[in-house]
């Protein structure tokens, strides 16, 4: 192998004064003169400006060789070389929320729909979608009476199941609304909710799952009053979004009969133009999609394709017997945060092996190729809420800087937001060197952990772990309302 260029060890380029020594002494053999001795002399004046656009060709064929690779690349040139392995940049993607929408029906809500959440400052959405409200893609309706006729039957179906009442002679319209309701109420199904509102004389029916999307057909004498249809809205600017549920309730430009709206489901997590860094991370974990085991890509094609996903792994059992977490014999479980359910389920369906069983409880029906519905199942992760108590020594003499207990959160989330499902939490590997690096002057830390289910729970009274376990089926969690940080006395 040559001492220079492509070597055993890598890329080894000529520097500037090596290429000046060759050319010097190679002068200083064919003239029998020494070349390079006097710095002001005509060769050394020409030899030094050759050296140096020499150097400068070697530098670049450094750039080109380092330009291939998606370990050293940067910017254009990184797009360029993730693209040998089929990846690519992950662009700035906006928020969406499913917003329930209680509209008259019949109107349309276009593209330049903009509501807002009532938060300060205020976050804007526009709506994804051209949407025509219609009972036939509805999550709530209020039905009222048009005629009241003795004798004649006032039907409700509801998703292709029927509830009909015989109008009486003594009967008003809430008596016959009273008569639905208690028709619906009774269906061992239950999967609708109905109640009377007395003072408007409506019947208000609303689906028990509230991301569902149902049909309804009336008979003549009813008719709606509003419809609530689920539209999705996205964020007016790029990056996640995160907002409590009922918070997105103003609306701002939209046309008549847009009465009201709010977020009651999950949303999809959007995200700012992936940097050179999340790049190289993120090539590593998609360039499986190539791989000819399963498992690797199935995760990897739900990562480059499924939005909105902060972490995917997928396990596999390959016996025939039930293993011993409860996987049936030749089936796989993806475990995914993030993302839609119908996206996700796409992703596996189309990249499992034929025969293989999809486990999880999490069901979606997908179309196949001959358009019959094929059950594809996954879990969510349950999430494992950490809090730390942080205690720091500090070194005598040394001074702690002022925002501490900032740089201190700031290293603990950014260490978690990058532990997937079924990861340890493991203080001294994850996340105190970074620590040591941002906060100057600390001897020594002591991390102590508390850990629970509820997202609501409070500050605890004490901290009984040094380091917590995690299960396939689970994610560590944290927020910087969640860490202590203290001064050692």
């Amino acid at each position: 192998m040559p001492e220079y260029g492509i070597t055993e060890t890598g890329l080894r380029i000529k520097r500037f004064d090596t290429i000046l020594s060759e050319i010097n002494a190679f002068q200083t053999e064919g003239f029998g003169v020494q070349v390079g001795a006097n710095t002001r002399s005509f060769l050394n004046t020409l030899n030094t400006s050759v050296a140096d656009k020499i150097a400068e060709l070697w530098e670049l064929g450094a750039d080109i060789y380092h330009n291939l690779s998606p370990m050293s690349a940067e910017g254009a040139a990184l797009d360029n070389a993730v693209q040998f392995g089929g990846n690519s940049r992950e662009k700035a993607r906006s928020t969406y929320y499913p917003i329930h929408c209680e509209c008259t029906e019949g109107i349309t809500l276009d593209e330049e729909t903009l509501i807002e959440s009532d938060t300060n400052p205020a976050i804007k959405f526009l709506s994804a979608e051209e949407r025509t409200i219609s009972r036939s893609s509805f999550n709530k309706a209020k039905v009222k009476v048009v005629s009241t006729q003795p004798g004649e039957a006032y039907t409700v179906a509801l998703n292709g199941t029927l509830y009909s009442y015989t109008c009486k002679a003594q009967d008003g319209p809430e008596a016959i609304l009273g008569g639905l309701r208690d028709l619906i109420l009774a269906d061992e199904a239950e999967a609708f909710t109905a109640s009377v509102d007395g003072e408007n004389v409506l019947l208000v029916i609303e689906a028990a799952d509230v991301e569902s999307e149902n049909s309804m057909l009336l008979t003549d004498n009813l008719t709606t009053e509003s419809v609530t249809a689920i539209i999705s809205f996205a964020s007016e600017e790029p990056g996640e979004v995160s907002l409590p549920n009922g918070a997105i309730t103003k609306i701002v430009t939209a046309p008549t009969g847009f009465l009201s709206c709010t977020n009651l489901c999950g949303y999809v997590a959007g995200r700012l133009l992936e940097t050179d860094v999340e790049l190289r991370q993120s090539y590593v974990d998609k360039i499986f999609s190539r791989s000819s085991r399963m498992t690797d890509s199935i995760r990897s094609a739900i990562l480059a394709n499924c939005a909105g996903v902060t972490a995917a792994q997928v396990y596999e059992n390959r016996t025939n017997e039930t293993d011993s977490e409860g996987r049936p014999p030749h089936s796989v479980e993806a475990v995914v945060d993030g993302g839609s359910n119908s996206d996700i389920a796409e992703q596996i369906l189309a990249t499992v092996s034929a025969g293989i069983t999809t486990y999880g409880s999490v069901s979606v029906d997908v179309p196949g190729e001959d358009d019959d519905m094929i059950e594809v199942c996954f879990n969510r992760p349950t999430y494992i809420y950490c809090w730390f108590k942080v205690t720091l020594t500090i070194s005598k003499a040394s001074l702690v800087p002022a925002n501490y207990a900032e740089l201190v959160e700031t290293a603990i989330v950014d260490a978690m937001s990058q532990v997937e499902n079924g990861e340890d939490v493991v203080p001294q590997q994850q996340f105190l060197p970074a620590i040591y690096e941002q906060v100057p002057g600390i001897s020594y830390i002591d991390v102590s952990i508390y850990t629970t289910t509820s997202a609501s729970e409070g500050q605890p009274s004490s901290y009984p772990l040094r380091s917590v376990e995690i299960t396939n089926r689970q994610r560590a969690m944290t927020s910087s309302t969640r860490i202590e940080v203290a001064l050692d006395d």
